[in-house]
């Protein structure tokens, strides 16, 4: 009996927990993907040093997916628009830098870190994206 409810909260976390992983719908322009953040280059190659933090890159492209972590920028004639995998939506304005956080252990907390630029989400009332904390 323990083992089955520890699979359904396992399970439960786990469907949760891609929702919070987001796909490129509409990609305009120049849009980057910084991953695997350090004080040193770490992970696949391309590296670039930005914001006093390396990260590989890539060029982002419809269909290409962000986790948990990641940074996005588009540049001057960028722009793109992020659907998260229960709805919620993100849309890039040209010349923005963001990055978004979750506690896994605790959804409903996710910051948005908007380094620079401009965004417009459209959440569901009850999406994780409602409760999102904005930093600027």
């Amino acid at each position: 009996m323990k083992m089955m409810i520890f699979l359904i909260l396992l399970t439960t976390r786990l469907a949760f927990a891609e929702n919070l992983i987001a796909t490129f719908t509409q990609v305009q322009g120049d849009v980057d993907i910084f991953t695997h953040p350090g004080s040193q280059p770490v992970g696949p190659g391309p590296h670039v040093l930005f914001e006093g933090t390396y990260y590989s890159y890539r060029k982002a492209k419809p269909g290409d997916r962000i986790e948990n972590g990641n940074l996005v920028r588009t540049s001057t004639e960028g722009r793109s628009l992020v659907v998260y995998d229960n709805g919620d939506q993100i849309t890039l304005g040209s010349g923005t830098a963001y990055k978004i956080d979750w506690n896994e252990n605790k959804p409903d907390s996710g910051v948005l870190n908007l380094l620079y630029g401009k965004v417009r989400l459209m959440a569901r009332k009850l999406g994780n994206l409602s409760k999102t904390k904005i930093e600027t």
